[in-house]
């Protein structure tokens, strides 16, 4: 792999390139930004650190500007050891940079896929271990009045160290740390809560927790919780049978909805013939009150600390994980890539010389996209986000009426769901 001639801002400029880093790994991918692409990056004190780089012609052209100004915007503010932290981002004539916390281990999918190819179910201890760090992270940005919106194995992103880090906070919204309450439905279908599907329909922490739910329920027997939902083959992804998913969500959801569009919940179903993580009571217990369908009886209505209390939890110590004390049971090999939808087939699509330069319009719009944790304070309110982003709607689309994503949400700690 050679060097990289376009890494990361200086300590004095942001946006100066520093000719002392160097590339170690590279994955390539297309995401829903454009074109994706990934390094793994050293600096000359061998400090490694991860790269996510995207074509700003790209962006400009899906329109997605505010959406990547929103994830530098919560990556600047947001600071713990269960997110993937971000340290500098810049840009150049072609590409938006973002310099974030490396995670050698690959994210859930890639291990999910892993096990489902070797038909071999994770041991408990790793299940528990891995779904207690997104717990801690889920309530940290809770904490600091973020909702992550899109909880799914793609965006949970396994250490060295085997502690899991959560990733992606290009759909996150932040909202009133009172009610928590958001209703921009936005998410990834297989993983939303019932009444996320609901256009309009008002929804807080207790969508996350459905989210977590099911995802849990992933990893113990590596397929999700809907009865018409098989594992075929050795097939790495799990896919649906519901066919008018997506119509429902173009058209929108009315009345009452007594099944979650993706089909009927079956809480680890006991004619169930393959490997399960585990099996317990305590765990079928939580599992179902994590995946009930009406928002005002799911576990964690009122956030992590209540999923935390759950009698699974009982003995586990949440100070040791807080504190990065507790020995993680699975340690991923480092020595291989480990990350799903990506392929060295695909380097060709990659080539510098054949990425457009952004136009002198588009790169106007960028002029504030930078980041340098060494000499940048953090941002300390949501109102001063909320009016940087108003800032550069404007400047992006004077003509916009209303900043997608930022609105304020209207709406009382004690709205009823309609259900």
């Amino acid at each position: 792999m050679g060097t990289c001639s376009s890494t990361v801002g200086s300590k004095a400029n942001p946006n100066e390139i520093d000719s002392s880093w160097f590339e170690v790994e590279t994955t390539i991918g297309k995401g829903g930004f454009g074109h994706v692409h990934c390094v793994v990056m050293a600096n000359s004190e061998k400090t490694m650190y991860a790269q996510k780089r995207q074509v700003i012609h790209d962006v400009c052209s899906k329109g997605m500007e505010m959406e990547v100004f929103r994830e530098l915007d919560f990556l600047r503010d947001l600071q713990s050891p269960f997110i993937c932290n971000a340290h500098y981002a810049f840009h150049d004539k072609r590409y938006l940079y973002i310099i974030m916390d490396v995670a050698l281990g690959g994210d859930l999918r890639f291990h999910i896929g892993k096990h489902l190819k070797s038909r071999k179910a994770f041991k408990k201890e790793e299940v528990k271990f891995f779904m207690a760090c997104i717990i801690q992270g889920l309530g940290y940005i809770h904490e600091c009045g973020v909702l992550h919106r899109d909880i799914k194995p793609d965006n949970f992103l396994v250490s060295e160290n085997g502690y899991v880090k959560i990733t992606d906070f290009g759909i996150s919204a932040f909202v009133d740390k009172k009610t928590m309450i958001c209703n921009d439905s936005s998410g990834t279908l297989g993983y939303m809560a019932p009444e996320v599907y609901r256009k309009g329909h008002k929804h807080n922490v207790a969508s996350e927790s459905f989210s977590l739910g099911v995802c849990f329920h992933e990893m113990v027997c590596l397929r999700r919780p809907y009865k018409n939902e098989w594992i075929k083959d050795n097939a790495a992804l799990i896919k649906t049978l519901m066919p008018t998913t997506r119509s429902k969500m173009k058209h929108g959801l009315s009345g009452k909805m007594p099944d979650h569009p993706e089909g009927e919940v079956e809480i680890l179903p006991k004619t169930y013939k393959g490997q399960m993580a585990d099996n317990s009571d305590e765990l079928r217990d939580m599992l179902t009150k994590l995946l009930t369908l009406k928002p005002s009886g799911r576990l964690g209505k009122g956030g992590m600390p209540e999923v935390k209390q759950h009698k699974y939890w009982e003995g586990f110590n949440w100070d040791e994980l807080e504190r990065l004390k507790m020995k993680a049971p699975f340690s991923p090999d480092v020595s291989v890539r480990n990350a799903s939808g990506f392929s060295d087939d695909m380097n060709d699509m990659f080539i510098a010389d054949e990425m457009p330069d952004a136009s002198e319009m588009e790169l106007e719009k960028f002029a504030d996209y930078h980041l340098n944790t060494e000499i940048t304070a953090p941002v300390s309110s949501q109102a001063s986000m909320t009016k940087s982003g108003r800032d550069r709607q404007a400047m992006i689309n004077p003509m916009a009426s209303s900043l997608h994503g930022l609105e304020e949400v209207s709406g009382s700690e004690g709205d009823e769901d309609e259900w």
